[in-house]
Order: C-alpha cells, then sequence, then structure tokens
C-alpha cells in the first residue's frame, strides 16, 4: 500500500470514525500479519480499528463480498462519472449494472464498490444543473433516498442525483504526515522480515 492509499485509507476511517463507527466485527483482513501491523499502528495514532478496517474493505480492488445482485454499488458510467447503481449480474469477471436513470452497463469487478451510504460520508448531489458536495445524513432504503447536508443547507436526494465524491488533494496536517511516516516504515520492516531480506 503506498503512501497515498494510506492517507486515503486513514482520512475515510477519521470520518467513520467521527460519525460514530467505532468497532466492527472481527474480519479475515485483520487476520494478515502487515494489515494487523498497520490497524496497531493506526490505533496508536488514535484511529478507531473498527473504522480503518472499514475503510480498509471500501478501497480494496477486489469486488467485495457485499457485492451481489441487487446491491447497490457506485460504478463508472459512460461520462467518466461514478454514480450509484443496482447490480443486476456478475459474470466473467464484469459486474451488470443498471443506474437510477435507467440506463445499464457492463464494467469490470475492479470498477465497483459498495455504497454503503453511512452517515457522514461525502457525496456528490445534483442541484439543477451543479453537482455540489454534500454530508449523508441519512438513507432510506425503501424510497432510494437521501437526506444530505452542504453549504446550502439541507435537503433530500433520490439515488439518480448522486454521484461519488472525489476528495481534493489537501496537504495532510503535521499528526497525519508523521503517522504515515510511521506507517510506512512499520510496513516496510514488516515486508523485509517476510520477504528474509537484511540491510
Amino acid at each position: 500500500m503506498d503512501e497515498e492509499a494510506i492517507r486515503k485509507v486513514l482520512a475515510r476511517a477519521a470520518a467513520l470514525q467521527e460519525h460514530g463507527l467505532q468497532d466492527s466485527a472481527t474480519v479475515p483482513l485483520e487476520q494478515q500479519a502487515a494489515v494487523k501491523e498497520f490497524l496497531d499502528a493506526a490505533e496508536e495514532g488514535g484511529f478507531a480499528r473498527g473504522a480503518v478496517v472499514h475503510a480498509l474493505h471500501e478501497s480494496a480492488p477486489v469486488l467485495p463480498p457485499s457485492v451481489t445482485p441487487g446491491s447497490l454499488v457506485f460504478a463508472p458510467s459512460g461520462d467518466g462519472e461514478t454514480y450509484v447503481a443496482k447490480v443486476l449480474a456478475i459474470k466473467d469477471g464484469q459486474v451488470e449494472v443498471r443506474f437510477f436513470n435507467g440506463a445499464t452497463a457492463r464494467v469490470y469487478c475492479e470498477a465497483v464498490e459498495p455504497f454503503a451510504p453511512l452517515p457522514g460520508q461525502m457525496v456528490l448531489c445534483q442541484r439543477v444543473d451543479d453537482w455540489l458536495e454534500a454530508e449523508i445524513l441519512e438513507y432510506d432504503p425503501k424510497k432510494h433516498y437521501i437526506r444530505a447536508k452542504g453549504e446550502w443547507g439541507t435537503s433530500g436526494f433520490d439515488l439518480g442525483q448522486v454521484r461519488k465524491w472525489k476528495p481534493a488533494e489537501k496537504p495532510a496536517g503535521k499528526n497525519l504526515t508523521w503517522l504515515l511516516l510511521a506507517i510506512v516504515f512499520i510496513l516496510g520492516f514488516v515486508v523485509s522480515e517476510l520477504t528474509g531480506s537484511r540491510h
């Protein structure tokens, strides 16, 4: 995992932690030695273990077990953006999805990620002809509807008006920078120990 990937996972873990996700069930991912070291270091840095595990799962490059026919995902569209879609089928390494505007597409499994609308998750919401940053406050799965707040206030949006938020590049604070350096060092040490190479 490179420094940018670590930064993204920890930023997402901080957002999840801020909104109350502290604990998570034990998952196989936690049992991998290098990941365990990463989780321990992040926990020492003040991050809730459950939030970090959840953020790691969100950033995983493989199709998570939660992506099944009928589940909601973020999937890329022909316009280059990533929208909420419903999984119709999974076959031959591809996922067939239907976007909430009615369009369908087949995309590679690596291109989709679960849409887990947790409070505090950042998304882009369509207001008139513009897409604006918003924080999810709540989600109604029966109506496929979120309530979100942004600079304009609080509004409701159906999932056809929601797409994936891409964080702007912002320099990390001093504490996060030191934590990232410590984690990179620990991961480097773990990898060298696992491969048996000595300097």
